[in-house]
């Protein structure tokens, strides 16, 4: 008895074995960069390991969806059936179409992109020929015959305020402007004309600020076109005046700085030597 059952047994176990041998059937990857193995059924599961394009893959069981069990050189996991080919030269035929759209894909993207590179040079070479320099508030130095603190600001795209905190003639003067800004000038990206109208009230030394116009020797006390006139008198001279200017400013196209050069004639109201030329370079830093 005992015999006939072991018997029984052992037909079941080969006859599973031929029934799993039959339904097993081998695949071929179709997909030219291979697929990921994975511990289950979806792209959310870890990768065991990954099967190059026509690796042979044996067929275990379906799974949920479109995924299968299979077996590849020991390790089991499970691929999505559709990177699947029953017949490796149909994977072959498969993976060189693929390869040929692929590099008709690659030319037309790497067109794309050279089109889309000009394009947009094209668009930055145009913005910045319009736009105010990409910058916004500027703050730096002026040096020339006014030295001080310099600091700018566009309130529009063209239209810019600076005021200056300047030093002369053992003094100090506060200017304040309205620049214009017409941009590419002379053709050069980034150069721009300034022109502009302001105020400037001075605080001076009055020994010092006649002293630069009187140059011959005029010691008449009662004469006021004489320094020594103002020798004995409050030192400080106050006025107020209109300023104008015009000149060139460039932006640093890599860095955050602005250059400019122009002249500033400026013509105080309440005094008879009241014309000035002041010439002056400046070189701010750009915040914004």
């Amino acid at each position: 008895m005992k015999i006939q059952i072991t018997f029984h047994r052992l037909l079941l176990a080969v006859f599973l074995m031929l029934s799993t041998s039959a339904i097993a059937q081998n695949y071929y990857v179709k997909s030219g960069n291979g697929i990921n193995l994975r511990t289950g059924p979806g792209t959310n599961y870890p990768v065991v390991s990954t099967v190059p394009y026509n690796g042979e893959v044996k067929y275990l069981s379906d799974a949920d969806g479109s995924w299968v069990r299979v077996d590849y050189h020991g390790q089991r996991g499970y691929v999505h059936s559709s990177n699947l080919s029953e017949e490796e030269n149909k994977a072959q035929q498969n993976n060189t179409a693929q390869r040929q759209n692929n590099s008709t894909q690659s030319r037309n993207n790497n067109n794309y992109q050279r089109n889309s590179s000009a394009q947009q040079r094209q668009n930055t070479q145009r913005n910045y020929a319009s736009r105010r320099y990409g910058y916004t508030t500027a703050l730096g130095l002026r040096g020339g015959f006014t030295s001080g603190v310099s600091l700018k600001h566009f309130v529009n795209n063209n239209g810019a305020l600076e005021f200056v905190v300047g030093s002369r003639w053992h003094g100090v003067s506060l200017t304040g402007m309205y620049q214009w800004h017409s941009p590419n000038a002379l053709g050069v990206p980034g150069l721009s004309w300034e022109y502009g109208l302001g105020l400037r009230a001075g605080f001076y030394d009055g020994r010092y600020y006649y002293r630069h116009y009187y140059k011959k020797p005029c010691n008449n006390p009662n004469n006021h076109n004489c320094y020594t006139y103002y020798y004995n008198r409050d030192p400080g001279v106050r006025m107020l005046g209109v300023v104008g200017i015009g000149g060139l400013e460039y932006q640093f196209p890599s860095v955050p700085l602005t250059f400019s050069v122009d002249l500033m004639p400026h013509f105080y109201l309440p005094h008879y030597w009241g014309t000035f030329w002041d010439g002056s370079v400046s070189l701010r830093y750009v915040f914004k």
